[in-house]
């Protein structure tokens, strides 16, 4: 398929697909039955007037004007530099899990309602001491001090990344310091080539940023989750770090790879790297994710977060099959979207293995074998 049939297949399907979603610092499972009706949420409200606060690292160039509030856009920035922050995300009381809640065409919703939507209220860039000073008390809040990074995909802006990651640390109900790690993403579906190259390109800075947070943050556990196209950056990232042999390893304590768009053979190539790095790696993948059939076709390879040609299996890495999770249309932002996913996670974050975890099966076929969720 040529690079323009595969454009028009991706803005084809924009209709449907839902969000996949100071100066700067130079680069030098099961969620426990609720106790209130089906579909409540744990009790993990970070503050009584609703706001969740998130981190973010970013290496996107600043996009505001004069007197508007701070923007990130698709450009690089200058030299690679990170910019450092918070932002403070309202979350609706009514929110449900798995939601991202967000003004609809459809609905014909054209503003943003605090009472209906999960809202960005203010974007700060901070200083690298106070980032690090804030990062480190909220960190310091979970039972073990924690920081949760995400790594967001392609098509993703900065503003999608940030409410994403709100909503991902509140439906998990994650105590610690959660992150977004945000590169510079075209945001739209025509940017795939661009956004290929830029996870590439953000790759040392990615890897400097978890280095440094390792040493700065005061936290026991540092968990990374990537979706999509963010696994090349990971897995590019952590290539780096293993190969330095000043760091104690392993530096991170979970890495959760989610429906990874990444060359299949690559991540063969590369994950010795990761387990390295990380002391529990954890593949999820699906047969459903018409996302990653268009990738394979574009790229000409399969990739590793589609099933549809058999899972890779690998010692050292829990692989887990989603494909009889009930998905969306394209099937792709399953980690966000999915309570039967989301619960996994959970309770791996809080260290139980998948063989510990209700709903997943385990499919002993090889000597290595794999999980499926249960339908």
């Amino acid at each position: 398929m040529r690079v323009r049939d595969v454009v028009r297949v991706f803005t084809a399907a924009a209709c449907c697909l839902a969000v996949a979603c100071a100066a700067p610092a130079k680069i030098p499972s099961r969620i426990p039955p609720p106790a209130r009706s089906a579909g409540a949420l744990p009790d993990v409200a970070p503050s009584a007037n609703g706001l969740v606060r998130i981190f973010f690292a970013t290496d996107r160039a600043r996009a505001d004007r004069r007197g508007e509030p701070i923007q990130y856009g698709a450009a690089r920035s200058t030299g690679g530099a990170l910019a450092l922050g918070t932002c403070d995300v309202s979350i609706p009381r009514d929110h449900r899990m798995g939601k991202l809640e967000r003004p609809s065409l459809w609905k014909l919703q054209l503003k943003e309602d605090r009472a209906k939507h999960i809202v960005i209220e203010q974007v700060e860039q901070r200083s690298y001491e106070d980032f690090y000073d804030q990062v480190r008390e909220r960190a310091s809040a979970s039972a073990h001090p924690a920081v949760l990074v995400f790594v967001h995909g392609f098509d993703v802006s900065f503003q999608d990344a940030a409410l994403r990651t709100a909503q991902l640390s509140y439906d998990l109900g994650f105590a610690g310091a959660p992150i977004v790690y945000s590169w510079p993403s075209e945001g739209a579906l025509s940017g795939y080539m661009v956004d290929g190259t830029n996870a590439e390109w953000t790759a040392p800075h990615l890897s400097w940023f978890l280095r440094d947070v390792a040493h700065k943050a005061g936290a026991e556990e540092i968990h990374v989750i990537a979706h999509s196209m963010g696994n090349r950056a990971l897995l590019r990232a952590t290539e780096r770090l293993a190969n330095d042999h000043s760091l104690r390893q392993p530096l991170l304590t979970q890495a959760i790879l989610m429906a990874p768009d990444v060359d299949a053979d690559v991540f063969v190539q590369l994950e010795g790297n990761l387990r390295n790095v990380a002391r529990h790696v954890t593949l999820y993948a699906s047969s459903n994710d018409e996302a990653l059939k268009l990738s394979m076709r574009l790229n000409g390879y399969r990739r590793a977060g589609d099933v549809s040609q058999g899972i890779l299996l690998i010692h050292g890495v829990d692989s887990i099959d989603v494909s009889a999770v009930d998905t969306s249309m394209i099937g792709h932002s399953y980690y966000g979207e999915r309570r039967s996913v989301l619960s996994d996670v959970f309770y791996l974050l809080r260290g139980m293995s998948a063989s510990e975890r209700s709903g997943l099966q385990l499919v002993a076929a090889t000597p290595v074998g794999y999980y499926r969720f249960l339908p």
